[in-house]
């Protein structure tokens, strides 16, 4: 099987485990009040387009776009349109890969142990509060920030700063100790909506090329 790059910019998907909260109360500091948007969604549809800077002299080194779909616990969708044409599907404990214009689809068939920057969004909150130190920065009119500090030394990052839009999810920033910033910003976002395991499934033709990684 051939294998192109699959990419620095593709450090959002492989990686998605939501969990539900239920029965949690958001106690404490001010920032928590705003958590509550991130732990209440049970459901998301959306398209992102995401880019990476350089962070010294904010220089653009890539981009990419595409849509993601997720449902609580254990259900991701994480679409590239472009430049790479490729889909990342994480169900409970199976990841697959598929990129379309090679035709290939790799399934990993045993639990993806990833530690990515983006786990602030697959924690419930009482583990997530073990992981991340939550700072609410000011509001911008009806623009939400919060900073996630790593609470753990060797991090690859040294912060996220989560951007919300009338309560609803619309940018993360994510600051990487090696000198790079990826943002992803969110467009036409629906939440808690109606979603069955049908919407999760590749679209891939029956003559791909498959690939079990065990």
């Amino acid at each position: 099987m051939i294998h192109r790059n699959k990419l620095i910019i593709v450090v959002v998907g492989s990686a998605f485990i939501f969990r539900t909260i239920s029965g949690v109360g958001f106690e404490g500091k001010e920032s928590d009040n705003v958590l509550v948007d991130l732990f209440s969604m049970r459901t998301m549809s959306a398209n992102f387009s995401q880019v990476v800077f350089d962070a010294e002299d904010k220089r653009e080194i890539s981009s990419s776009a595409g849509s993601v779909l997720f449902k609580k616990p254990d259900l991701v969708k994480w679409s590239y349109d472009k430049p790479i044409n490729q889909v990342f599907i994480k169900n409970k404990t199976s990841f697959s890969v598929y990129d379309r214009d090679l035709m290939q689809l790799s399934k990993i068939n045993r639990y993806v142990d990833q530690d990515t920057p983006i786990d602030f969004l697959i924690k419930d909150y009482q583990t997530f509060k073990t992981f991340y130190d939550v700072d609410k920065l000011n509001n911008s009119g009806n623009l939400s920030f919060v900073k996630l500090s790593p609470l753990v030394e060797k991090s690859d990052y040294e912060k996220i700063i989560i951007v919300f839009k009338n309560s609803v999810i619309n940018k993360i920033e994510i600051f990487y100790r090696i000198g790079r910033i990826i943002e992803i910003k969110f467009d036409m976002v629906q939440i808690n909506l109606e979603l069955n395991e049908g919407d999760f499934e590749l679209d891939a033709p029956p003559n791909v090329e498959v690939e079990e990684i065990n």
